[in-house]
């Protein structure tokens, strides 16, 4: 608890000094504005998007302007996962993010997984000119060029209240390729937003709110097990909550938990009136675009224009949607295969690729597919991998593709799940598994390093890693097989059922 209180004092001292002047006589009411998981939206979605014409900076500056001109105090805050899915984060590495949260004047920010998506180092150099206070209380990058960016938590005074903000995420074992989190040590969430908000409550601070990107179950064990937290604006999950839901928490008080979805199509709003809590949430469409401001816009710009320069070469064709999802679906089912066809391009034996469905972030419209699609599919940097493993392996690896509800199968695999995710049939090329048998799998290093908890994996008995980067093979995909069909068709089959 020392601890806690030591690195949160001076902070708060400052804090207190700066900004604790001319509060006194306003009445306690306030606005916490919050988003989560916009991942690089920057731009309004696509008229062809399974949700046409939505969100964007632009708009979202509107809202945000238009709730700070009623003169109520404003809290704007992040629960991480600002980048990864557009051009704009593998062009810029989250420079065109950062530049535009502070545009927007955020006040508070915590990091998603995806922030280390390019490690700790790179994301130093994104939060060197962040203006926002970057906070988190379970990761401990105290060994990383991190340690100067990121403080646990913080008290500000706004609206008449002394509010305490901190921020928690969600374990980087499984969701980050390990090598680009070296040095961070996770500790438990809930013990540690329990003491961080513990220690802000000792210093004053009247309203303890979170950021959290553990995902909204994540979220509502923290808020039951947790004390002294008000309220959760929480991300990861991308789930849509219209309004706030409650969740009682150890001591019988009431916490309150909001989050917006996901790609930054909805802002949400908790209001803080006295003892009184509500909140909604606002869908960014176009009836905000007579309202946006030039300047963020020519900024906007300034990325936007040398950036399609590349991004909106037309690399080749879909002859129909091709979604993402579970069990299986038409991009998944394709990129097995292709991992497949290139294992024997390369002249090494494959008997079924995998692909996480993490790694593929959107779906591709039918028509013309651009540069730029193909990096918002495939924005990680992951490398294809070869990995030859037990059957016994394969067999608990197919049982945690089964309890996650599917992944990225090649059309060699015959998998069948019960409603309750169990194996009801597995074969492979029409055979069953045998355990002493070596299976031979191509799929990316991340998986391959355990990722998405792929364990078993790195029990192989073999591995080669290749300099070929996913985006890469996908692009030259696209572009092989318009040429030799007219496009690509790919489409759900027997691979992964329920039965």
């Amino acid at each position: 608890m020392t601890m806690y209180l030591l690195k949160l004092y001076p902070y708060l001292f400052l804090l207190f000094c700066s900004i604790s002047v001319g509060i006194k006589a306003q009445k306690k009411e306030l606005l916490i504005i919050h988003t989560n998981d916009v991942h690089s939206q920057i731009e309004p979605t696509a008229t062809d998007d399974s949700q046409p014409d939505m969100g964007g900076t632009l708009r979202r500056q509107v809202v945000i302007d238009s709730l700070r001109n009623t003169g109520k105090a404003v809290l704007l805050i992040d629960a991480g996962d600002a980048v990864q899915g557009t051009p704009y984060f593998t062009t810029y590495h989250g420079k065109a993010e950062i530049a535009l949260m502070n545009r927007l004047k955020y006040d508070f920010i915590t990091p998603g997984n995806h922030e280390f998506d390019n490690g700790t180092a790179s994301l130093a150099t994104m939060y060197k000119d962040a203006t926002p206070v970057i906070v988190n209380c379970n990761y401990d990058v105290s060994n990383t060029p991190l340690k100067r960016y990121f403080t646990p938590g913080v008290i500000k005074e706004i609206g008449g209240w002394k509010v305490g903000i901190t921020g928690v995420g969600v374990a980087l074992k499984t969701s980050v390729d390990p090598e680009k989190v070296t040095g961070i040590i996770c500790r438990d969430a809930i013990v540690s937003a329990t003491r961080t908000a513990d220690s802000l409550k000792r210093c004053g601070a009247e309203i303890v709110v979170l950021l959290s990107h553990l995902g909204i179950e994540g979220d509502k064990e923290l808020a039951r097990k947790s004390c002294g937290i008000d309220i959760i604006a929480g991300g990861h999950s991308h789930t849509l909550l219209p309004t706030p839901i409650p969740v009682i928490n150890k001591q019988q008080d009431t916490v309150w938990i909001g989050q917006t979805g996901k790609r930054g199509l909805y802002v949400g709003v908790i209001e803080c009136k006295g003892d009184t809590r509500r909140g909604y949430t606002i869908d960014l469409s176009s009836r905000y675009d007579n309202r946006i401001d030039s300047v963020t816009a020519a900024l906007i710009d300034s990325y936007r224009i040398p950036m399609q320069k590349t991004t909106g070469e037309v690399i080749g064709n879909a002859l129909r949607p091709m979604t993402i999802g579970r069990p299986q679906s038409p991009l998944s089912n394709f990129t097995a295969d292709v991992l497949v066809q290139q294992a024997r391009k390369e002249g090494i034996p494959c008997d079924f690729g995998l692909i996480n469905i993490g790694a593929i972030r959107c779906d591709i419209t039918r028509g013309a597919v651009t540069k730029g699609d193909i990096l918002s599919c495939y924005p990680f940097d992951n490398y294809i991998c070869h990995i030859s493993l037990p059957g016994r392996e394969v067999k608990r690896l197919f049982r945690i593709i089964a309890s996650r509800g599917g992944e990225g199968i090649s059309r060699e695999v015959e998998l069948t799940l019960s409603p309750d995710r169990k194996i009801k049939r597995l074969a492979i090329g029409g055979k069953k598994i045998k355990p002493r048998r070596i299976y031979h799998i191509t799929t990316i290093d991340f998986t391959a390093n355990g990722g998405d908890e792929m364990t078993p994996l790195t029990r192989h008995r073999k591995r080669i890693d290749t300099k070929t980067r996913l985006c890469d093979l996908m692009t030259a995909a696209f572009g092989e097989t318009t040429i030799r069909e007219g496009g690509v068709s790919a489409s759900t089959d027997r691979r992964i059922i329920y039965k």
